[in-house]
């Protein structure tokens, strides 16, 4: 399709003068924003997660710490028999808070129980994050160190019988 331009509209010619020297430059640096903020947040240089006055550079450093494990589930069982209990792999909903009670991050373990949480140096506690009463389970404190992936099991007890 051949434009020809003296049967063009001043306003049509306007128009397309506006749309190519102002809104598509915007758009662009708006689309490039988004993407400096994703990638930002991406980096392993740092991370939003950080809370008052600990948020130092050094806090905000994921460096490759944080924590893995697995999780099962299976029959009530007591504290003291806790290691000695087998269950299934358990695709459970984790939330993992500041010891504060603020929520850092939330995650869905896969089918094969299998989780990685990247997380800052610090102390944090897991919970679960479903509100559903078919299982329970006991909060559990971790503490991630720097540069170190910490392993932790955890066990949910079913509530049916």
């Amino acid at each position: 399709m051949k434009i020809i331009w003296d049967k063009v509209t001043s306003f049509s010619k306007f128009c397309a003068l506006i749309f190519f020297l102002l809104i598509l430059p915007l758009w662009i640096v708006y689309v490039m924003n988004i993407y400096k903020e994703t990638s930002h947040l991406l980096s392993n240089n740092s991370s939003p997660v950080c809370e008052g006055a600990s948020c130092t550079k050094e806090t905000q450093a994921i460096e490759n710490s944080g924590v893995m494990g697995t999780v099962t589930i299976g029959a009530k069982c007591s504290e003291t028999e806790r290691s000695k209990c087998s269950g299934k792999p358990y695709s459970a909903h984790l939330k993992v808070t500041y010891e504060s009670g603020k929520v850092i991050t939330q995650t869905f373990v896969s089918p094969d129980g299998k989780f990685l949480l990247l997380l800052p140096p610090g102390s944090y506690m897991i919970y679960n994050g479903s509100d559903k009463n078919t299982v329970s389970f006991s909060p559990q404190k971790i503490s991630v160190e720097k540069n170190k992936i910490s392993s932790i099991n955890l066990y949910f007890e079913s509530n049916r019988e």
